[in-house]
């Protein structure tokens, strides 16, 4: 209520009413400002003066912390009218600084922008186009969940977690193998560490242990060579050389092989049938997950390339994209472990002919960014075809194209929005010089009457 009393004094002890539209940024406004209107309407001396048109945002500082949604119903770089964001109270940067700022970034905005709208149809622009004005005048109308047209949807793969809640209720409504799905998700989890943790203490692997003696008392393992899941191939990038690619240190924890029933060599003990099911179960979406990682790291990539490359004109410049690309091409390298972990895993839990097939071997080839996207234009670009893995199995409708879809119209909005911000900072911080030398003439013309 204080914060309402406070807003609403706000509002009408300055000239609100002449402006068409009020930008309003707050820490929590995904919760606040659902019910702001009834309330103020509710009460007995608050009021808002009739036509006032309110949008609610929340800090580029604060919005990352919430969830995915927020991020394009609340972040004020797609409110109209909000330009940059000066970030936190202490970030502040001086006017001189914002405006050198503006200089380069709103040519470098409109740069990338127009780099993306050639690749796009006009169709597609148009369409994008209207989609987003549409969106903005039903968020003003109260309905937020219009600008979620910000984020990929329609695509979505069930996230392992999902998986294991699912097979975790199973083992408690039959009341048999409980425990069995936490145990095998612990020791998946201690194979992905091992790809990616140079030192892994053994306390993780001494609680996988005491769980398998507690759940297969009868399994003897002593003297038991078991199967070692493979450390995964290292993926080069676009621009590397395997002389210059780094050995990851490994120590002999890392090395250890960890006891499920992937890792049992021959025939699995009449113990370990049920839980083997479970854990293929597991190892399916693990590999579904790792490759929508692949996915979206190579469509990032790719509009890295698209984006940031055919910017570099110096040195400096390149060295900065390439380096976001870099960033990228290690997200790829760790997604392709993990799912090279789950693949072999499959393969050995004896799953069916047609899930062998679907998961083949990724090769470095088809780990690359995509020439339709960051060169559309390249000789033979109309004879290239996905890889196998852009072909979705993912419980949905949609095809490689509509996902390729996706990925440009989310960075070609992104891009119109940020574009669009630059240019009103480029038209705001004018504005604030004139007003910061209005203040002080203000103030000094007050102090001359003293």
């Amino acid at each position: 209520m204080n914060v309402d009393y406070g807003l609403v004094q706000a509002f009408n002890n300055t000239r609100t009413d002449q402006a068409p539209k009020i930008i309003v940024v707050y820490d929590i406004n995904c919760q606040y400002s659902k019910n702001l209107r009834k309330r103020v309407e509710a009460g007995r001396y608050l009021h808002f003066r009739p036509g006032l048109n309110l949008v609610a945002g929340i800090g580029m500082f604060h919005v990352h912390g919430h969830q995915d949604v927020c991020y394009g119903r609340y972040a004020p770089r797609f409110i109209p009218g909000a330009g940059q964001s000066d970030g936190e109270v202490l970030e502040l940067p001086t006017l001189c600084k914002k405006w050198k700022n503006v200089c380069s970034s709103a040519i470098d905005a409109r740069s990338d922008f127009e780099l993306l709208s050639q690749s796009a149809t006009p169709e597609q622009t148009e369409l994008w186009t209207a989609s987003v004005q549409t969106a903005e005048r039903l968020r003003e109308e109260g309905n937020v969940e219009a600008m979620d047209i910000y984020n990929v949807k329609g695509i979505k793969v069930i996230p392992q977690t999902e998986i294991q809640a699912n097979l975790m209720q199973a083992e408690q409504e039959a009341d048999s193998g409980v425990g069995v799905t936490t145990w095998l998700v612990a020791g998946m989890k201690i194979q992905e560490a091992q790809l990616s943790i140079p030192e892994l203490t053994l306390t993780p692997t001494l609680i996988i242990y005491r769980a398998q003696l507690q759940l297969f008392p009868a399994v003897a393992l002593d003297g038991v060579d078991l199967r070692e899941i493979p450390y995964g191939d290292d993926v080069l990038g676009d621009d590397e050389d395997e002389a210059y690619l780094a050995a990851v240190p490994r120590g002999e924890v890392e090395k250890m092989e960890i006891f499920l029933p992937s890792t049992c060599p021959g025939v699995l003990p009449r113990q370990l049938k049920t839980a083997a099911k479970v854990e293929l179960k597991l190892r399916i979406a693990q590999a579904e997950n790792a490759l929508e990682g692949v996915r979206q790291e190579i469509g990032h990539k790719s509009f890295l390339f698209r984006n940031n490359i055919a910017l570099a004109i110096n040195k400096q410049m390149k060295t900065r994209a390439y380096s976001a690309v870099k960033a990228a091409d290690d997200e790829v390298r760790q997604f392709v472990r993990v799912y090279n972990q789950a693949r072999n895993a499959i393969l050995a839990l004896g799953c069916s002919e047609d899930i062998a097939a679907w998961y083949q071997k990724l090769l470095p080839e088809q780990l690359v960014a995509l020439k339709s996207i960051y060169e559309p234009n390249a000789r033979g670009a109309g004879t290239y075809s996905l890889p196998w893995f852009w072909m979705l199995q993912v419980g949905s409708d949609s095809d490689s194209a509509e996902y390729m879809d996706e990925l440009y119209r989310v960075n070609w909005m992104r891009a119109r929005a940020k574009m669009l911000r630059w240019e009103e900072e480029s038209i705001l911080i004018p504005s604030e010089m004139k007003w910061t030398m209005f203040f002080f003439h203000n103030r000094a013309n007050g102090w001359k009457t003293r």
